[in-house]
């Protein structure tokens, strides 16, 4: 597994805004993930306004992005809702994480020029400081809590969003994987090989 950058930003232990990222990121760090895989925190190419909190890319089976929401993250009446300290005290903020990743995945592949059709995809919400009891639909395939962070537990919630392919189809998605990790990779990455 290959982390880009390679070791741990400093922001996320000095920032207390990100211990949501913190944590996935020692989860991710900790998980058994087989193959090649590589993980992107806070990347993006050129071309792309926001990048993504973690891109995951497998050439087995495509690219993922993991949206990472610390503190409180309800869903009520259809939406979800953050729990954000304004200037008359917290307040629930509407969210749509799962649309925010989805639209981070579409700049990456539209800014790398990649088709589309050529890169299979998936999206999840990391709320790593809730647990499943806090949504009235318990467990959610594209929700990540708490309870998932434990290595085994996160490497099967994620593959289970992007099964392995035909070998004759990841090599067909190989070129334009490889042309989003040279896109989004840096001098000093593990396994940088630009080209």
């Amino acid at each position: 597994m290959y982390f880009h950058p390679p070791n741990q930003p400093e922001i996320l232990t000095t920032d207390r805004k990100l211990s949501g990222e913190l944590a996935v990121w020692n989860a991710l760090k900790a998980a058994p993930f087989p193959g090649f895989l590589h993980v992107f925190y806070n990347r993006k190419p050129k071309g792309s306004n926001k990048p993504p909190d973690f891109l995951l890319i497998d050439y087995a089976r495509g690219l993922f992005n993991l949206e990472v929401k610390g503190g409180q993250v309800r869903f009520d009446k259809g939406q979800f809702r953050q729990r954000i300290k304004g200037t008359k005290g917290f307040f629930g903020k509407k969210i749509d994480p799962l649309f925010q990743a989805k639209r981070a995945l579409d700049a990456i592949i539209e800014a790398t020029g990649v088709p589309a059709a050529d890169v299979p995809t998936a999206v999840m919400l990391a709320a790593p400081l809730m647990t499943h009891d806090c949504y009235w639909f318990g467990e959610h395939t594209h929700i990540l809590t708490s309870e998932d962070l434990a290595p085994d537990r996160l490497v099967s919630k994620v593959l289970a969003l992007l099964p392995e392919r035909p070998l004759i189809e990841q090599r067909r998605t190989a070129p334009a994987l490889k042309i989003i990790i040279d896109a989004l990779s840096r001098p000093g990455d593990e396994g940088f090989a630009p080209g």
